[in-house]
């Protein structure tokens, strides 16, 4: 029996606005895919602001059932 994880990946989009406050979280998505579509559309529309990708694990809510 395979064990079950407790964790799902999020992936954060994170921007640097240059103020000395590091990376904030903008956005997060649940697919990697889905957050390379929201990095392009950021570059697209902020291209002065770097952005990127961070892959996050969060602890999943208990079930019961």
């Amino acid at each position: 029996m395979a064990r079950e994880r407790t964790t799902d990946d999020v992936w954060e989009i994170q921007q640097d606005w240059g103020y000395g406050d590091g990376w904030e979280c903008v956005d997060a998505e649940t697919s990697f895919k889905a957050a390379k579509k929201s990095l392009q559309e950021y570059r697209e529309n902020q291209p002065a602001v770097p952005v990127r990708i961070k892959k996050r694990r969060v602890k999943k809510e208990p079930t019961n059932a």
